[in-house]
């Protein structure tokens, strides 16, 4: 005699694999269990759910063909990555969500950017900048500079520069050139050290507000090699007008704007909200709310970004 099993028994079997699996990878990944792994899902849902239908009709109208199969599959895969990713228009349909009424949202990143605190005249921050970009890059991440002052920072955390005691100059002097070794990046040691670079880091923020994070990027690079390399004073105002035009910039936009109040207080804003954020000095690393302070938190940081918190 045979017995007709109930609809819900069949799936009893799926479910408890779905779920054992769900258990065994939730415990064996911190990020398994997440939003991440459910907005990944979400995305790709709508793809394979063209796909499905379109198969379907397929076998509905007996027009079972393999080749008809694998360009759905293929064509709705690729609409797919086109709507999320590159942001394809879609004619005669809009896409909503129930938290805007915006068309086709950008894609966003899933992983937030690490932001990366550095001041002109410090060593240690110049060397960071030459390896921060590669080492979020190897994990997903892009990096937000901000230009400080180290000085605004020590007042408010009652510091000094470490070459301003006698005991730890010498060592810290020594350490520079020794950190640009060990990273293999050149290094001359200023004639003049530390200065003042409020000039350079009010550059820093007017690119950056009136042309691109690009651009403001590109010139820290620029001051930063300029003044550990070749030892450009950039504390110097004709040599700093000089290293603009030379760095592709309008020399005489360049002057007005580091002397223009507007960037003066757009700079003050930023240590202000440095120091708000528990930045003390640099170079500094906030990773998805963790501070990083020093160059030498470089495996710190790569080991986060590798497997999360520790």
């Amino acid at each position: 005699m045979t017995t007709s099993r109930s609809p819900v028994t069949e799936y009893v079997g799926l479910v408890a694999v779905l779920a054992a699996l769900v258990t065994v990878f939730g415990f064996a990944s911190d990020h398994f269990v997440s939003r991440v792994t459910f907005t990944t899902l979400a995305n790709q849902m709508p793809a394979l759910t063209v796909s499905a239908v379109g198969m379907t009709l397929v076998l509905v109208a007996a027009g079972i063909d393999l080749s008809v199969g694998s360009v759905m599959a293929l064509a709705a895969a690729v609409l797919g990555v086109g709507l999320t990713r590159w942001h394809w228009p879609l004619p005669g349909a809009t896409a909503y969500d129930r938290h805007s009424t915006s068309r086709l949202r950008p894609h966003r990143p899933l992983k937030a950017p690490l932001d990366f605190y550095f001041d002109f005249s410090s060593p240690y921050s110049y060397i960071a900048s030459e390896w921060v970009e590669a080492l979020a890059a190897r994990h997903g991440r892009t990096v937000r500079w901000h230009a400080i002052l180290l000085g605004a920072t020590f007042q408010a955390a009652e510091l000094k520069s470490p070459v301003a005691y006698p005991l730890k100059r010498e060592y810290s002097l020594r350490d520079f050139r020794r950190s640009a070794r060990f990273e293999g990046v050149p290094y001359v040691p200023p004639a003049e050290f530390p200065i003042p670079t409020q000039n350079a880091a009010r550059l820093f923020w007017w690119l950056h507000d009136t042309r691109s994070a690009a651009a403001a990027t590109a010139w820290a690079r620029a001051g930063l090699r300029a003044y550990f390399t070749r030892g450009v004073a950039l504390n110097d105002v004709v040599a700093l007008k000089a290293l603009a035009g030379a760095s592709g910039l309008d020399a005489d936009a360049a002057e007005a704007a580091w002397n223009d109040p507007v960037w003066k207080a757009r700079l003050k804003a930023e240590n202000d909200a440095a120091i708000a954020a528990g930045i003390f000095g640099a170079p500094s690393f906030l990773v998805d709310g963790e501070l990083f302070w020093g160059n030498d938190r470089k495996p710190q940081i790569e080991r986060w970004l590798a497997s999360g918190r520790f």
